[in-house]
């Protein structure tokens, strides 16, 4: 299993932080800009689409699944999560 699949012009930031747990993944495209935050966990897929730019202090946190599209721009401190990071207890 590949953990980390890049394609080809990617550009990461000196800001920028891979953290990829075992059994989980990212794949990012071609012609990719990385000045934020990736986190895969729990078995979970982070797939970034061609010509992508994820800018600074956002992060993206996946314990499930996330797929960012092609020609995406996320601004600067932006978070996308498919979680909520902590249990809730039931109502």
């Amino acid at each position: 299993m590949k953990y980390a699949e890049c394609g080809e012009n990617l550009s990461i930031g000196q800001g920028a932080n891979i953290s990829i747990e075992k059994e989980s993944s990212i794949k990012i495209g071609n012609n990719c800009d990385i000045l934020g935050m990736l986190i895969a966990k729990c078995s979970s897929k982070i797939t970034i689409g061609n010509y992508t730019t994820i800018r600074g202090n956002s992060v993206i946190g996946s314990a499930e699944g996330i797929t960012i599209g092609n020609h995406v721009i996320i601004s600067n401190n932006v978070h996308i999560y498919d979680n909520n990071n902590h249990p809730t207890p039931p109502p």
